[in-house]
């Protein structure tokens, strides 16, 4: 309701808008991020893609240590300030980078939906076919060449429904760092999310539900992708069979 009547771009509404998002997302969809916490390296880089207000980007910048750093990317104007200012109170600025953009296959210009009704839901889009904006993009192996620093520990990916565009602009970091993955399948598209387990396959990928208390068994890509379509979405952990 309060989505609804735009309440959720004021003052005092906006903020117990994001009270309440934040709880719905411990208690409710995501759980706690210290689940996350073992597969961050102190002094290593840590990237969350789709911050929005920083529900796992302030943790994942204090875990990282002041030898570490958060690169965030969020690409909605208010979401970026408000996730900046969450940052700012955590006492982990000087340890962050955040950037007002979207992540994609290729570094340049694309068009952000707007969901007016959901701070959550803006996602990449067709130019012209949605209400929106033109923003920024980087592709991840390009924002590290332009942002060296430490290696690639912990990615988290949730932009609803362009995982794959990701992924695709990621291909030296992956291959290099082998970092840890949690990304939400979204089989809207069901071939993107075909797509996306078979090149992160390509990688060496192993594949596990995220649950409540951490990734669960390691699964075959065509159960998770037949579980994401019986869900709607399904968060998955994604590291390296190799390690």
């Amino acid at each position: 309701m309060a989505a609804r009547r735009q309440l959720v771009h004021r003052g005092p509404s906006r903020r117990a808008f994001e009270a309440a998002y934040l709880f719905y997302k411990r208690y409710f969809e995501a759980g706690s991020p210290k689940r996350l916490a073992p597969f961050i390296v102190e002094g290593s880089t840590v990237i969350d893609v789709g911050a929005n207000i920083g529900f796992y980007s302030v943790p994942f910048a204090r875990w990282v240590g002041p030898r570490g750093r958060l690169i965030a990317i969020e690409p909605e104007a208010l979401n970026k300030r408000r996730l900046a200012a969450r940052i700012a109170a955590a006492g982990v600025a000087g340890r962050s980078l955040l950037f007002e953009a979207a992540a994609a296959e290729k570094s340049g210009r694309q068009w952000l939906a707007i969901n007016p009704e959901h701070p959550g839901d803006h996602k990449l889009a067709d130019r012209g076919t949605a209400a929106g904006m033109e923003i920024d993009a980087h592709a991840l192996d390009d924002l590290l060449v332009a942002h060296p620093g430490p290696p690639v520990s912990l990615i988290k990916i949730d932009v609803q429904g362009a995982e794959l565009r990701v992924i695709r602009g990621a291909r030296e970091l992956l291959g290099r760092d082998r970092p840890a993955l949690l990304v939400e399948i979204d089989p809207t598209n069901s071939e993107s999310a075909d797509e996306l387990l078979a090149l992160l396959d390509e990688f060496d990928y192993a594949f596990h539900i995220w649950t409540r208390r951490g990734p669960g068994a390691r699964q075959p890509a065509g159960t998770i992708l037949a579980m994401a379509k019986a869900a709607g979405y399904l968060d998955v952990f994604c590291i390296n069979a190799g390690d």
